[in-house]
């Protein structure tokens, strides 16, 4: 705990060492000081709550919730690790640790982080190392039923100097059904942040109003997200790692945006799905990313990913897509400075069913791109006939680096079964570019089933469409 606690300009409190009193003590308080290393903090299967609206705060040394709940409906939860140092008090009421020495904190066996109200509740978790495992979740925004206006969303925000875990266990911050307001943002740094074992971020709406973004930033990003089995026809929610969407099940659809994807990594950046050992009948619904947005909404979120390192996607499904009748699919934007793979069954998928044009996507690197065994591609409209026609523009699509390789059955394509037309294909290389090989694509329970497909570049105007397909440039610059 604390030892000391400071005053502004006005003075300190210490618990350890005696000084003479000061009327000025009345004030609210600035820091906390910690003198020497703080005793960890210990929850065991033990509720903690507060008041509507007030703050619930635990500054320790290493800080361990083991089940159990803290909980403080519309206000504030702040869990600190600190070893010794100065944490800041801001008017805010949000804690600062700027040259502190921090501590570790962990959420295990299905403990809970609970600020969830009418939307303006927040979490701020600051340590070293960060654990959230064993089914543990972390809740904020707005409750069933709960109409909220003119209030600003709280943030989910977590800042370690170490390694952020979150292993099948949740970060939330929602609108949930029958609700109406904004969903807040959920925030990630770390050294390292590793997603795993179903782990995910959800700032989605299932209500009337905008989702959060959701934003991460890292010197490693690692997301390894496991496979599931949506049988057809099934009614059951999906679960990409990182959700943004706007949507909702059976009548209790999202009306909103959608909100945007940012992943910004100083190193690199792995996404991938991890498969079973078991057979999967229907992987329709496995995206690693999405920001969907559905019927009356008001469009799909972009997604962006930046590494200074490289960015490897492995089996892994990222989707921007639209129901909306105001506005399409956001846009894909990737640039990974040293290279881009994307491999194994991977899909980057902007598209739009309905008014909107769907989103353009951008990859871009100084070293290589790699598609492999692959997709690429930005559509309008859809062949079921259980949609209307879309009218839109299918978005475009630009490559550009020092190599471009698009091998072994990969596809880039750009295609529209409607109106509108295909959206324009663009790949731009320093050096190279190959298009070479075949495969059955995509393998065996993949994303979509098909026959032997060979790599190509395409720009489609569909059986009974009246859209006109783009242009595709190659230039080797």
């Amino acid at each position: 705990m604390s030892s000391d606690i400071a005053f502004g300009e006005q003075g300190f409190f210490s618990a350890t060492v005696p000084n003479a009193p000061s009327p000025l003590l009345t004030v609210n308080p600035s820091a906390l000081l910690f003198n020497q290393i703080a005793n960890p903090i210990q929850v065991n299967q033990a509720t903690l709550s507060v008041n509507d609206g007030r703050s619930l705060s635990l500054l320790g040394g290493n800080v361990n919730l083991d089940g159990g709940k803290l909980q403080a409906a519309n206000g504030q939860i702040d869990l600190a690790g600190v070893a010794t140092g100065r944490i800041e008090l801001e008017v805010n009421n949000l804690l600062v640790l700027p040259q502190t020495q921090r501590a570790d904190v962990s959420l295990t066996n299905s403990a809970k982080v609970d600020v969830t109200n009418k939307g303006a509740g927040k979490v701020g978790i600051s340590a070293r190392n960060l654990d959230i495992t064993e089914g543990s979740s972390i809740s904020a925004g707005i409750a069933p039923g709960l109409t909220v206006d003119n209030i600003a969303p709280g943030d989910i925000t977590i800042d370690a100097t170490g390694t952020v875990k979150v292993q099948s266990s949740e970060l939330r911050n929602v609108v949930n059904i029958q609700a109406t307001g904004n969903a807040g943002n959920i925030h990630v740094s770390g050294n390292r942040v590793e997603l795993s074992g179903g782990g995910r971020l959800r700032t989605r709406t299932l209500g009337k109003g905008d989702a959060g973004n959701i934003n991460i930033k890292a010197g490693e990003i690692s997301i390894a997200h496991p496979v599931y089995d949506f049988p057809v026809n099934s009614q059951v929610d999906d679960q990409p790692a990182l959700d943004a969407s706007n949507s909702g099940s059976n009548e209790n659809y999202g009306s909103g945006r959608s909100g945007n994807i940012s992943l910004f990594a100083d190193g690199s950046i792995y996404l991938s799905l991890i498969r079973q050992d078991r057979e999967v009948e229907n992987e329709r619904e496995n995206k690693i990313i999405s920001t969907y947005n559905c019927c009356d909404a008001k469009g799909g979120g972009d997604i962006t990913l930046l590494a200074n390192g490289a960015i490897f996607l492995d089996n892994a499904y990222l989707v921007s897509s639209s129901f909306s009748q105001e506005r399409g699919a956001g846009s894909i934007f990737i640039n990974g400075k040293e290279s881009v793979s994307i491999a194994n069954n991977s899909a980057i998928n902007a598209i739009s069913f309905s008014s909107g044009n769907s989103g353009n996507i951008t990859i871009q690197s100084t070293g290589s791109v790699l598609l492999q065994t692959s997709t690429v591609s930005t559509n309008i409209g859809s062949t079921d006939l259980n949609f209307l026609p879309a009218q839109g523009d299918a978005g475009n699509i630009k490559i550009s680096s020092k190599s471009v390789a698009i091998a072994d059955g990969a596809l880039v394509t750009a295609s529209t079964v409607t109106s509108g037309k295909a959206g324009d294909i663009q790949i731009d290389a320093q050096e190279l570019v190959e298009i070479a090989g075949t495969t059955p694509f995509p393998l065996p329970g993949g994303y979509c089933q098909g026959d032997v497909t060979y790599s190509s570049v395409r720009t489609n105007s569909e059986e009974n469409a009246k859209g006109a397909g783009g242009p595709i440039r190659i230039i080797i610059l």
